[in-house]
């Protein structure tokens, strides 16, 4: 075999794997903007117009975006879990680990995707 010769398998492999991580991280991006979004719109939209401040309820408005921009936060680990296997795998380990009780998944699950 010559240095360098493409082998099917290993780059569709590869083309895969790109595709998948894409995925994934156009789902954290996405994910990231619309939790994000209540918040920005509110700093903007207060910035705009100083009168709003003013409204009754402006509080309850500003602790629901804020909270909706913090769980940002929480999604991320949701989103791996579902789209990476090794972080999965691992996530089940740690998990097996701090409860007892909870059973460790079958060795056959426990790679790490390669």
């Amino acid at each position: 075999r010559i240095p360098g010769e493409r082998e099917e398998m290993r780059d569709a492999k590869q083309a895969a794997s790109k595709r998948k991580l894409i995925k994934m991280l156009s789902v954290v991006l996405l994910t990231f903007a619309l939790t994000w979004l209540p918040m920005q719109v509110f700093t903007l939209s207060v910035h705009a117009n100083k009168l709003l401040l003013k409204y009754k309820h402006i509080n309850h408005i500003y602790f629901a975006s804020h909270i909706t921009a913090m769980a940002s936060t929480a999604c991320n680990p949701i989103v791996y879990y579902y789209m990476n296997g090794r972080f999965r795998n691992g996530f089940r380990r740690v998990f097996a680990k701090c409860l007892p009780c909870c059973s460790i998944p079958a060795p056959d699950e426990m790679s790490l995707g390669r």
